[in-house]
C-alpha cells in the first residue's frame, strides 16, 4: 500500500529491529548486512533519551537495574537477531517460508517491495 507503516515497540530495536530486518532480507541484502543493520541500533543518539524516558518506571516496578541489564534492555547483541533467524527457520524451514505463510509476503508481494524500494 501507499503510505507509511508503523511499528509499535517499546525501544524501538526489538520489535522494529526484526520489522527492518525481515524487510532488507526481502529486497535482497546479503545477512551480514542485515545484522550490523540491526547493530547500528547501539549507536542510535537518542538512546539516552529512551533510557530517561524508560528506565525510571521500570525501576519503580523492578527495583534497581543493573547496568548490564540495562544495556541488554536498552542495545542489542548480535546473538539477538541470530537466535531470531535460527528460530524462524528451525520452525519454518526458512525465512521465505516464515515470510509467507505466517506474514502473507509471498513471491508476487516481495516484487512489489522491490519495485517500491529499489527502483
Amino acid at each position: 500500500r501507499e503510505g507509511g507503516s508503523l511499528v509499535h515497540c517499546f525501544a524501538g530495536k526489538d520489535r522494529t529491529g526484526i520489522a527492518a530486518s525481515l524487510l532488507l532480507h526481502v529486497l535482497g541484502a546479503h545477512k551480514d548486512d542485515v545484522v550490523a543493520e540491526f547493530m547500528r541500533t547501539n549507536d542510535a543518539p537518542t538512546q539516552h533519551i529512551l533510557e530517561r524516558q524508560s528506565l525510571p518506571r521500570m525501576e519503580a516496578h523492578y527495583g534497581e537495574i543493573e547496568p548490564e541489564a540495562i544495556r541488554n534492555l536498552m542495545g542489542v547483541r548480535e546473538e539477538y537477531i541470530e537466535r531470531y533467524w535460527s528460530e524462524v527457520t528451525r520452525d519454518h524451514g526458512s525465512v521465505d517460508a516464515y515470510l509467507e505463510n505466517s506474514l502473507g509476503v509471498d513471491d508476487t508481494r516481495k516484487a512489489r517491495l522491490r519495485e517500491r524500494f529499489l527502483t
